[in-house]
């Protein structure tokens, strides 16, 4: 794929952004500023279940007071569905794709017939090494970090 570099970020809509998600948000965004590219976010509130009604306009609001503002407005992946009908519609009539009505529990409990496990978000697997993140510990000091990003004017500093 060739063109400008297009950096995203993701969020879920499902309350405040925390701490490791701003660093996630920070690094899509160096990212794309080292690249001379774009960075921009999309919303994904796919998962109406778990979204929390105004959290995408908070988490916009915490972005901008990092100094992190979308290059283009943001998009929400429920308004996108339109664009991926007609190639979903395709893949259905080749065979090559195929409804699925099983809940996550469903899933879970054939993985567990099966002597596995659902692979979990919190964990980084690097080989060997399981590297999990403590979500109580980004929670605790994720106002702090806003704080002390707003207090030096929504700008990050770092040396290389």
């Amino acid at each position: 794929m060739s063109g400008p570099y297009r950096g995203r970020f993701a969020p879920s809509p499902t309350g405040p952004l925390h701490a490791g998600s701003l660093v996630a948000a920070l690094a899509s965004w160096l990212d794309a500023r080292a690249h001379q590219g774009q960075w921009l976010v999309r919303l994904e509130d796919t998962d109406r279940e778990r979204c929390v009604t105004g959290a995408d306009q908070l988490i916009l609001g915490q972005l901008a007071d990092c100094g992190l503002v979308s290059d283009e407005a943001p998009v929400w992946q429920s308004e996108r569905s339109p664009l991926y009908q007609l190639p979903l519609d395709a893949l259905v009539q080749r065979g090559l794709a195929y409804p699925c009505g099983c809940s996550r529990k469903d899933i879970e409990l054939v993985l567990a017939s099966q002597g596995k496990e659902r692979p979990r978000h919190s964990e980084l697997r690097l080989g060997k090494v399981v590297v999990s993140a403590n979500k109580a510990l980004l929670c605790e000091h994720g106002p702090e970090i806003f704080q002390a990003v707003r207090k030096h004017g929504g700008q990050f500093l770092f040396e290389a």
